[in-house]
């Protein structure tokens, strides 16, 4: 999947026939619409209306993201039509016992994925040994099950990433460091880059789970709070 990343300021972006035209002072570059599955606009790029009916006529999904780096919104052709599935979405968030059941499973896939991280590098750097950390997720794998709350899952989840985040600091042995995990503001290089990826994630979960027909806001694991996207950050 190709994305046109629009990060050069006062930029602006017209469409001339099946093309993108992105003009900068002198410079001009011509990008095929059929070569771009999604585009990214980072801070004050123009865009045409020529060139924003041209995304919406292809279908392609177009993230905005402040400046610096925060979601803004998203442009998008006309969404799923499907409102019996959010209906029976609504059901299940209003559900007892089903919630909790799919946080179990977003967790378990959380702290595995994790782990999965940390053999990985383990395995190219024998020198590291990272069996207490391992062993401190694996015991937090073990008490997902035990979880009888929404709130007692957070705190496992919530361990689980500090554990995560304080092992990812060992594997940042050049000039550039991590301590641990900030954000609003990230305090460093590699704070910035994760809370950036982060923020790209974000906007592609919120587009494909909109595209299906689910509303993004009425997730499962993360509590519903005025305009947070819960499904998409679940």
């Amino acid at each position: 999947m190709t994305t046109l990343y629009l990060t050069e300021q006062g930029a602006t972006v017209r469409r001339e026939n099946e093309r993108l035209i992105v003009k900068n002072g002198d410079e001009t570059k011509e990008i095929p619409l059929i070569k771009i599955d999604r585009v990214v606009v980072l801070g004050r790029v123009h865009l045409t209306t020529g060139a924003v009916n041209a995304l919406l006529q292809m279908g392609i999904d177009t993230t905005f993201l402040s400046g610096r780096g925060r979601l803004r919104g998203r442009l998008t052709a006309i969404e799923s039509k499907n409102a019996p599935l959010r209906l029976k979405q609504y059901e299940c968030a209003m559900d007892p016992d089903f919630p909790l059941t799919v946080a179990r499973r977003i967790v378990t896939g959380k702290i595995t994925s994790s782990m999965r991280v940390i053999l990985r590098y383990s395995r190219n750097h024998p020198e590291v040994d990272f069996q207490a950390q391992l062993r401190e997720l694996e015991r937090a794998l073990l008490s997902v099950p035990r979880a009888e709350t929404l709130d007692g899952l957070r705190g496992v989840e919530g361990h689980a990433a500090a554990v995560y985040f304080h092992t990812l600091g060992y594997m940042f042995t050049g000039p550039m460091r991590f301590q641990k995990r900030t954000r609003r503001p990230p305090r460093d290089p590699v704070n910035a880059v994760l809370s950036f990826g982060y923020t790209l994630l974000t906007a592609e979960a919120i587009g494909v789970v909109t595209a299906v027909g689910f509303d993004p806001y009425i997730g499962f694991f993360h509590s519903l709070e005025y305009g947070r996207c819960s499904l998409a950050l679940d």
